[in-house]
């Protein structure tokens, strides 16, 4: 092995390595970590167990993160400090070393890709039926299991927050609330309009039917108060009303839902998730204040609807993907162009291939 390939693949790798840590700040992970440590050790912690799982999640996402890019920076430091020692016959060995490391670097660094601003918050998403009548909620239904199912092996937490029963085992609306590793970095490529072409359960003839269904994706932002959002209770009206449907982990179905309608904007939220009246009424008007917070923090309708995403009619030619099991079977993304022929197991929650391309898409529309 000649040296100045040693040397070409080892400053290449070097500089890659030290360009990541300084993006990602590793040196400042420790600060976060001992912060939340030391809120996890506070009297009263595990009250609220939807923030508390939270807590615990970002911090295995922060350890995990800081002793990933620590080990690969000591690891070229390393390499980078022997290599002024070394013997020409020792040169082939350090560069299968490095290859392997540079192995390491390329799975690490798919967290780069996440340098949004909001990327790493968790997401509030909603699930609505659109144009298609029972076969709208049927699939909107279909969508909330693959999107739960989706969460719960890759580890996110969810809660619903509001949940409208609709045709057969269908919903009219869902809400989740979402927290994960880079959890609206991950999801919020899935908002737009998704297409389902099948047979239609529902109706006595063998004639295809399209339908559709709508999913909102924004971020919930951590840490705002009523003194960032100023909201007047004059311009809130609060309706209760008892929770429907399965709606997945913890619905409560009592009369304690609460559904907050902020009138000058017309933004809503809705709570169901908590036993009590006033928990939902919380949990509600943060959402609320997440949603005001980016209304003020965009000057502009183009800027809004990048973070909120763009309110489509949910209807033909505005959908971003397809899931067609008749008269082929098929799902496609009509902006990455992914295509699979396993639709049943990407509606068991298998969207790893579609989530990755977004991901990888909306990071170069970025840079």
């Amino acid at each position: 092995m000649e040296r100045h390939i040693v040397v070409a693949k080892l400053e290449e790798l070097a500089k890659n390595i030290q360009d990541a840590c300084a993006k990602i700040k590793v040196d400042d992970l420790q600060s976060e970590i001992a912060a939340i440590e030391m809120a996890m050790g506070q009297n009263g912690f595990w009250d609220t167990p939807t923030e508390a799982n939270a807590m615990v999640s970002e911090l295995k996402r922060i350890k995990q993160l800081h002793d990933t890019w620590a080990a690969l920076r000591e690891n070229i430091t390393t390499y980078q400090a022997m290599f002024a020692d070394l013997e020409e016959k020792e040169f082939s060995e350090l560069y299968t070393e490095l290859l392997a490391l540079e192995k390491q670097y390329d799975a690490a660094s798919f967290v780069l890709y996440f340098s949004g601003k909001h990327d790493k918050e968790a997401v509030f998403m909603t699930i609505v039926s659109g144009a298609g009548g029972d076969d709208a909620e049927d699939f909107a239904g279909m969508l909330l299991r693959m999107y739960t199912m989706y969460f719960d092996r890759i580890g996110f937490l969810y809660d619903v927050h509001e949940y409208s029963d609709g045709a057969g085992d269908g919903i009219k609306k869902a809400s989740l609330e979402v927290h994960g590793a880079y959890a609206y970095g991950m999801l919020k490529g899935e908002r737009g309009v998704h297409r389902l072409v099948r047979l239609s359960p529902f109706k006595s003839s063998d004639s295809r039917q399209t339908s559709f269904a709508h999913v909102e994706v924004m971020p919930l932002i951590k840490n705002i108060t009523k003194d960032d959002i100023l909201i007047k209770e004059e311009d809130l009206r609060v309706d209760t009303y008892r929770a429907s449907g399965k709606g997945g982990q913890k619905v409560n179905k009592t009369d304690s839902a609460v559904r907050l309608t902020h009138i000058p904007t017309g933004l809503v939220a809705s709570c169901q998730v908590e036993r009590s009246q006033h928990q939902n009424r919380e949990r509600a008007l943060q959402v609320l204040m997440s949603k005001l917070y980016q209304l003020h923090q965009d000057e502009e309708e183009k800027e809004r609807r990048s973070i909120q995403g763009d309110v489509a009619q949910v209807e033909w030619g505005r959908q971003i993907r397809s899931y067609v099991l008749h008269p082929y079977k098929m799902v496609k993304d009509h902006r990455t162009e992914v295509e699979l022929s396993q639709v049943e197991q990407v509606l068991d929650g298998y969207l790893d291939p579609f989530i990755d391309a977004e991901i990888k898409q909306l990071s170069r529309s970025i840079a």
